[in-house]
């Protein structure tokens, strides 16, 4: 079984989020499905209901509320549209990444977007759609090369996107990421 090859489905997540925990709640889930030969397949998006979240023992921090309220107008504002059940969103993200378990899924963090998805499926007693050593991480990738995220954002002239909507970043990170493989 060969996880990683230049033609093999990927997917990058990226999540909004009211704490740093593991256990974090979830504002928005945005991922895009790719692969290094072909670009992007496909992209998924959905807000989720904060209080759901809380329900189910997700962590709210005054910090992170703090934090997004210094976010840009647009940001904020996208979060507001459509927010479902957290155990809806998560039962259709698993519809949307399918039944291949070993299909690669990237985060911006060893420890964070994923960490945090996988937790609100422990706590909505739901299943995780993916093995668990298929997880990569897109910030150490950049590390090792010496890059910076925020400077490929803002060098990006393609990007039209707004920072820290859980779409535009998956997106920008999956530019990024297949950048990198194809050099």
């Amino acid at each position: 079984m060969q996880t990683f090859s230049p033609s093999r489905r990927q997917i990058m997540v990226d999540l909004e989020t009211l704490s740093t925990r593991p256990y974090s709640t979830i504002l928005a889930i945005g991922a895009v499905s790719f692969t290094i030969e072909d670009g992007v397949l496909d992209t998924f998006y959905t807000n989720v209901d904060a209080n759901s979240c809380k329900e189910i023992g997700l962590h709210i921090s005054k910090d992170s509320v703090d934090w997004w309220a210094r976010q840009s107008k647009e940001a904020r504002e996208a979060l507001t549209v459509n927010p479902i059940p957290v155990a809806d969103a998560l039962t259709k993200f698993s519809e949307w990444y399918g039944t291949d378990k070993y299909a690669p899924i990237w985060g911006n963090s060893s420890a964070f977007d994923i960490s945090i998805l996988e937790s609100a499926y422990y706590n909505s007693d739901i299943e995780i759609p993916w093995a668990p050593w298929v997880v990569s991480c897109y910030r150490t990738v950049l590390n090792l090369l010496n890059l910076n995220n925020k400077a490929l954002w803002d060098a990006d002239k393609t990007n039209t996107g707004v920072a820290h909507n859980a779409l535009d970043d998956a997106m920008h990170q999956t530019k990024q990421i297949i950048k990198v493989f194809k050099k």
